[in-house]
């Protein structure tokens, strides 16, 4: 069974954008700096993205897929097939995709009541707006949260070298093992296999 809903359409944006309505559901009414834990974790979503590997220097490959996952549902969307590559400035027109996709993470990240929590998520975050300076919705984001930062003050005694990455910490914490195999594959060939797919939404998720 799949772990992942992959969005790579008009009809995945929809999804997603379903999904992102339920949260803001959820959450109406309530105030963004008095919200009681299981509110905090049942609005939360981890976002990572994936890229290929750079092997020569100087070389700087754009954001292939970006994953987003709610308390119950997973989202891998390709950008590489939804969004325009090679753009190099911030006027470049939105195709009517584009504008569509930028409209329902918007809605996610200009949110102050829901966290987007990441690993060392600042990389991902000035990745993605490097990769698309010209979509609106990777160039503000209000409430986020880096499990990286986070980590080192809830585990102060914790060696730092335990906690340098999202493996590592799985590991100690939740006492999972998190296979990474696909972490250096050719994120940029389509069609992406299931098993790059699955990768890509646990570790969002």
């Amino acid at each position: 069974q799949k772990t992942y809903e992959l969005v790579d359409c008009d009809a995945g944006i929809l999804a997603l954008d379903f999904a992102v309505e339920e949260t803001l559901d959820k959450i109406e009414g309530s105030d963004a700096h008095n919200m009681n834990d299981d509110q905090i974790v049942s609005s939360s979503w981890g976002l990572d993205c994936e890229w290929r590997p750079s092997f020569m220097s100087g070389e700087m490959n754009p954001v292939a897929t970006l994953q987003l996952s709610s308390s119950s549902r997973s989202f891998v969307i390709d950008l590489q097939t939804l969004c325009q590559g090679g753009v190099a400035t911030n006027s470049t027109q939105l195709k009517e995709t584009e504008k569509s996709l930028s409209e329902t993470l918007s809605k996610l990240f200009l949110s102050r009541k829901i966290r987007i929590i990441g690993f060392g998520i600042t990389q991902d975050l000035s990745k993605l707006a490097a990769s698309f300076p010209h979509i609106p919705c990777f160039h503000e984001l209000h409430s986020v949260l880096d499990l990286q930062s986070l980590s080192r003050f809830a585990y102060p005694r914790m060696p730092k070298q335990f906690m340098s990455s999202l493996q590592k910490a799985t590991s100690i914490i939740l006492r999972k093992r998190m296979d990474k195999t696909e972490q250096c594959s050719e994120w940029n060939s389509r069609p992406l296999r299931n098993s790059q797919l699955e990768y890509a939404s646990l570790d969002a998720t």
